[in-house]
């Protein structure tokens, strides 16, 4: 039992030494053009005010990096609207 206890005593401490160290790590500003296409747009009109609707929508395509590589790219986001005015919400 003790060397299961001193087993996982080891385990926990070297874990904890591992989690901890520092990794030096810098943020980076790049420049991209995206290249894209709207996978679905769902509008729903909401009875409570005039000309009030909700809705989600979803794109996908293709980020060009200013040094050539490119990546896949994907953006989901909701809107609130009362006659063109609300919120508008993304994840880019």
């Amino acid at each position: 039992m003790k060397k299961l206890y001193l087993l996982y005593l080891l385990i926990v401490v070297f874990s904890f030494t591992l989690g901890f160290y520092p990794v030096d790590a810098n943020a980076e500003d790049v420049e991209y053009q995206l290249l894209t296409y709207l996978v679905r747009v769902d509008f729903i009109p909401v009875p409570d005010a005039d000309k009030h609707a909700i809705g989600i929508f979803e794109r996908r395509g293709v980020a060009i990096f200013k040094n050539g590589e490119t990546a896949a790219y994907h953006s989901r986001g909701t809107w609130d609207f009362i006659d063109g005015n609300g919120t508008f919400q993304a994840d880019l």
